[in-house]
């Protein structure tokens, strides 16, 4: 094995032992065969460990006692990996993606032929039909603040073959070179437990000279996407506040005063769309987030002082 193009992958689970077990199939199906696979497992109770240990004897496993969620989870296995590997790729998976069978050798011929890029991310569906859409990258306009995942939720009609750099990709199937993660230590843990991680880690690589590619060639699908389900009010909590963060550690002054003054009309759109979807409890928690984020950057500000 060439160490040199070793590529480490890195799946998160939690409480979703089949999902887990069909997305190492593909992993292990992969025609790219310099690789090892770490399964970072938050506290699961549904046997996730023991089956993979049984099916996949290969896979390197981290049981962690309690759900360190998403950034934590993540850098768990890479704190494990620094120690054991000498590699030159991490690809962070979760537990309910598949990737197809050259997705690992399309990226790393991406990276090899053009080094400006940091971070890759593929073209995401949300199902084995491969129709709809989950992700072809994602836009984070930090004027007005908005940040969607690119086609989310449009039927494929070939309007997202063209690949191309974006703002950012999801953490749910991101490749970046071992460098560069180096660089910014991990992925930031203040975005505890989930939400907006996987775009701080790439707004961040951009501020390093690193660039974030889509790779339309590359496919995967992402069974875990939100699209179609009822708002999980925990979920929809976090993100809010994380968002807060997100704005206050990635943009300028002007850029502040813009969403400022974006933010409201965009925050009574939302609003009313999920009042409208019968989710009028979930604007709830889109306020105690969005407290929760003022109130951790007060605290942080006071702290400085």
């Amino acid at each position: 094995m060439n160490k040199n193009n070793l590529v480490v992958i890195i799946v998160l689970n939690h409480n979703k032992k089949e999902d887990l077990l069909e997305c190492l199939e593909s992993v292990y199906k992969q025609d790219y065969k310099e690789y090892e696979v770490i399964v970072v497992d938050n506290a699961s109770t549904d046997n996730s460990i023991e089956a993979v240990g049984t099916e996949y004897p290969a896979t390197h496993l981290i049981k962690n006692k309690i759900n360190l969620g998403a950034g934590p989870g993540r850098n768990t296995g890479w704190y494990f990996v620094e120690k054991k590997f000498d590699y030159k790729y991490l690809l962070f998976l979760d537990d309910d993606v598949i990737i197809e069978n050259n997705f690992i050798t399309k990226l790393v011929a991406l990276f090899t032929n053009n080094p400006q890029v940091g971070i890759a991310c593929g073209k995401a569906y949300t199902d084995h039909k491969l129709i709809t859409i989950m992700s072809a990258g994602i836009r984070a306009n930090l004027f007005s603040g908005s940040i969607y995942d690119i086609g989310s939720g449009k039927n494929d009609k070939g309007q997202f073959d063209n690949s191309g750099y974006v703002d950012a990709c999801g953490s749910f199937g991101m490749m970046i070179q071992r460098e560069l993660f180096s660089k910014l230590r991990g992925f930031d843990e203040n975005y505890s437990p989930y939400g907006w991680e996987d775009v701080a880690l790439c707004l961040n690589a951009k501020k390093h000279g690193y660039y974030t590619y889509y790779l339309s060639e590359a496919v995967l699908i992402h069974k875990g996407t939100k699209l179609g389900r009822k708002p999980n009010p925990l979920y929809e909590r976090n993100k809010i506040k994380n968002y807060i963060y997100l704005l206050k550690s990635n943009t300028n002054s002007f850029q502040k005063i813009t969403c400022a003054v974006c933010l409201p009309f965009r925050a009574l759109w939302l609003a009313l769309k999920l009042i409208f979807n019968g989710n009028a409890g979930i604007v709830l928690e889109h306020f105690k987030g969005l407290f929760m984020g003022i109130n951790n950057i007060r605290l942080s500000i006071k702290s400085n002082k």
